[in-house]
């Protein structure tokens, strides 16, 4: 009986003090209340630019920094999964594969060429861990220069349609560092001056391994028949005797992603090259080991 009674007192007490109320004030405590907005969920943006290149990354690790600054990567499109790469239970592996397609497609629109005949890079951006379980499926694309030794190296400004016209980037004639059967560094250097190698054009493997591809009679088929395509020599049995060959596959998370293009090279060791060996003929590259 006590509790009903001090209950009672209570809405007696509320209902005498809302009598006192002053004007334009209704007392009621919850009427006209805006709902809060919906969560959002935390998303990159394009146009930012970086100092690493990661392949996830979340609130914590985001850090962008001014384009005109030193940075090694750039974001030139944010996009969203789709179909099984974006159901709750995808997996990363899938996801990357499927946006690394599309990151690749508009990276030629964005740097104004194809970025696979070119020193460019790209890289696919995931949400990280707690990001993905909580259901983030955005993606991230990240686009870097490579150095004559492979690395990606620092650089200022914007890749938007760096490889328009004539550019640096884009893959030309070279001189290899190689040492043993290994190529340690690629010195770009014009076409018109002495050199040893040139860009001969591109070989998609098979679905292979990265690993599968050391010593692979098929790398050698593959990239033999791109430097015939390219010198408008015969795609025969003396080809190997005009000239050797370098092969270089993408970096390993591009390539576990789908993307087995390789990279093929015309190249002779023991004799230097002046100009460019592109339509050259059997006239100019001729048979020298047979």
């Amino acid at each position: 009986m006590r509790r009903w009674l001090a209950a009672t007192m209570g809405v007696a007490l509320l209902s005498g003090c809302a009598a006192g109320l002053p004007d334009g004030v209704d007392g009621d405590l919850t009427g006209g209340w805006r709902l809060p907005p919906p969560a959002v969920q935390w998303r990159p943006l394009a146009g930012r630019c970086f100092d690493d290149l990661p392949e996830t990354t979340g609130p914590a690790t985001y850090a962008p920094i001014d384009c005109g600054q030193r940075h090694v990567a750039e974001t030139y499109w944010i996009g969203d999964l789709s179909g099984p790469a974006a159901s709750p239970s995808a997996n990363q592996d899938g996801a990357r594969a499927a946006a690394y397609l599309e990151c690749s497609r508009r990276a030629d629109d964005f740097a104004g060429g194809p970025w696979r005949q070119s020193r460019l890079v790209v890289q696919v951006v995931l949400p990280d861990r707690t990001g993905w379980a909580a259901g983030a499926r955005w993606y991230r694309c990240d686009v870097g220069v490579m150095a004559d030794d492979g690395e990606v190296v620092g650089r200022s400004g914007s890749l938007r349609d760096a490889l328009a016209g004539s550019s640096d980037l884009r893959l030309g004639c070279f001189n290899p560092t190689v040492s043993g059967d290994s190529v340690r560094a690629m010195a770009a250097v014009g076409c018109g001056r002495p050199h040893h190698a040139e860009f001969a054009g591109l070989w998609t493997a098979p679905a292979i391994a990265i690993t599968a591809l050391d010593g692979s009679p098929e790398l050698a088929r593959g990239c033999l028949s791109a430097i015939a395509r390219y010198t408008a020599v015969p795609d025969d049995g003396l080809l190997k005797y005009r000239t050797g060959w370098l092969g270089f596959p993408g970096r390993e998370a591009a390539w576990n992603a789908g993307d087995r293009t390789v990279q093929c090279f015309l190249w002779i060791s023991g004799e230097t090259l002046t100009g460019s060996y592109h339509n050259a003929g059997p006239g100019k590259l001729k048979v020298h080991y047979a």
